[in-house]
């Protein structure tokens, strides 16, 4: 769906929670999509401090955006109190964290209602698109998953201007069971931490497709049969 991704949304309630998860799938072939990144900036709309974005992610998350929002204020109309989970695996953390900015921007939600974390993040922008990110969301509270030496984490190259947002929540055991993790912080108008994953050799492509032992490429139906089983469950939850 849209260029061959798919966002879910969902709303979860029991006892002690009212949340609304948007969650964007990442890229189906990795192997493709690791030789084909460019390394293409653009200006970020919002930001006047120099903030730079990789486009193609960018461009990608706008073609999506509409239908996103629109799934989304669709909950919260009838769940004006639900919290927001915010997530994505590869590709699809790209696109989330586009969507947790323009959340912040346009749709006004406080940064304390949005929970946000990406598994397998590539690089989204320059420096001053992290500081602007960070003017978003205050130091610690974004998180990024990485799997041992899973490589789209090190994409773009941060020799071409990029870097990462959020800190690293590292799972340096080359292992699908072993939950051991070390976490690398990053914060405003500071350069990317690289004491964790950027630490060893980085080529890992099954890595990449396994996390904390799931199958991350395995964990979506098809979009249609998806869709309607959503559509199913929101109108039971009203």
């Amino acid at each position: 769906m849209w260029r061959g991704l798919f966002q879910l949304i969902w709303r979860y309630n029991n006892a002690k929670t009212d949340e609304a998860v948007v969650s964007f799938r990442g890229t189906v072939n990795i192997q493709n999509w690791v030789t084909d990144i460019n390394f293409f900036q653009m200006p970020f709309p919002y930001a006047s401090n120099g903030a730079q974005v990789h486009r193609g992610f960018y461009e990608t998350y706008m073609a999506v955006e509409a239908q996103t929002m629109g799934a989304l204020n669709q909950i919260l109309k009838y769940h004006p109190r639900a919290k927001i989970i915010l997530t994505g695996h590869s590709l699809g953390a790209a696109l989330a964290t586009f969507a947790a900015v323009h959340l912040r921007l346009e749709a006004k939600i406080p940064a304390k209602d949005i929970t946000f974390y990406t598994f397998g993040s590539p690089r989204t922008g320059n420096q001053a698109w992290a500081d602007f990110f960070y003017s978003l969301y205050p130091a610690g509270q974004t998180q990024r998953v990485v799997h041992y030496n899973d490589i789209v984490p090190h994409l773009p190259q941060s020799t071409f201007g990029f870097t990462h947002i959020g800190d690293e929540v590292w799972f340096n055991k080359n292992s699908n069971t072993d939950v051991t993790y070390v976490i690398c912080e990053n914060h405003p108008g500071v350069k990317e931490d690289m004491g964790c994953s950027s630490s060893i050799f980085f080529n890992g492509v099954e890595e990449h497709l396994h996390y904390m032992g799931k199958a991350m490429h395995e964990m979506c139906i098809h979009p249609q049969v998806a869709s309607n089983q959503i559509q199913g469950e929101f109108l039971k939850s009203q």
